[in-house]
C-alpha cells in the first residue's frame, strides 16, 4: 500500500513537471490567438474607414462638379385681350447655378376689323436651384420688338418697345435629358405707333404663357 502511494506521488510529480514545462507554450498560443484577433479587427476597421472616406469623397466630388445645361422650350398662351393668340420659343443655357437665354414671341390679335401683329424678343437671366430636380427663376428684359396694326387699308407700325417679365421653370432629369415645364409672364408698352405722320395712342399689353420643353445636361 505504501509502495502504491509512493508510485502515485512520483507519477503526480512527473505530470506536474510536464505541465509546468508546457505552460509557456500554452500561454504563447493564447497570446498569438489574441494578437491575431486584434490584427483582424484592425484590418476590418481600416476597410470600413476606407469605404466611408471613399463615399464621402465621391459625394464631395459630385457636389463640386459643374453642370452644363442646354434647354429649348415652347409656349402657348393668351394676352390680356382674349382674342389674341401667342406662340413663344425660348432657349436657355446654364452653367452651374446661372443661366442665360433668349425668348422670341409672336402675338396675333384680331379686333373687329383691325388686325394686330406683335413680334418681340427678350433677353433672360435665370437662377437655377437643384441638381437632379431643378427649379429656375428667371427675369426677362424686352430688347426689341415690332408692331403692325392694320386699320382699314392703313398699316400702323412701331418698333419702340419696352417691358419686362418673369418666369419659373421646373425640371426633372431622365438620364442626360431634362424634362421642363413652367410659366412665363411679360408686360410691355409700345410707343410712337404711326402711319406716315398719323399717330395713335400708345399701347400696353401683357402676356401669360405655359411653357414646356426638353433639355440636355452634360
Amino acid at each position: 500500500m505504501n509502495l502504491f502511494r509512493y508510485k502515485f506521488f512520483i507519477l503526480l510529480t512527473i505530470l506536474s513537471g510536464l505541465l509546468f514545462l508546457n505552460m509557456p507554450n500554452i500561454l504563447s498560443a493564447d497570446s498569438g490567438l489574441e494578437r491575431s484577433r486584434r490584427i483582424n479587427s484592425n484590418y476590418l476597421e481600416r476597410i470600413r474607414n476606407k469605404y466611408k472616406n471613399n463615399k464621402i469623397n465621391r459625394k464631395r466630388k459630385k457636389d463640386a462638379e459643374i453642370i452644363f445645361r442646354g434647354n429649348i422650350l415652347f409656349g402657348l398662351g393668351t394676352s390680356n385681350n382674349e382674342q389674341s393668340e401667342a406662340t413663344t420659343t425660348a432657349t436657355m443655357f446654364s452653367v452651374a447655378n446661372i443661366g442665360f437665354g433668349n425668348t422670341v414671341t409672336i402675338l396675333d390679335s384680331q379686333k373687329t376689323i383691325n388686325q394686330e401683329t406683335y413680334e418681340f424678343s427678350t433677353n433672360d437671366l435665370y437662377w437655377v436651384f437643384g441638381r437632379s430636380n431643378t427649379f429656375a427663376l428667371g427675369y426677362s428684359k424686352l430688347v426689341k420688338g415690332n408692331l403692325k396694326i392694320k386699320i382699314n387699308e392703313n398699316v400702323y407700325e412701331s418698333n419702340k418697345f419696352s417691358g419686362s417679365g418673369y418666369s419659373f421653370i421646373f425640371g426633372s432629369n431622365v438620364g442626360i435629358f431634362e424634362i421642363l415645364a413652367g410659366y412665363k409672364y411679360i408686360s410691355f408698352k409700345i410707343e410712337e405707333v404711326k402711319f406716315n405722320e398719323n399717330k395713335i395712342d400708345d399701347k400696353k399689353n401683357s402676356l401669360s404663357q405655359t411653357i414646356i420643353g426638353i433639355g440636355i445636361k452634360y
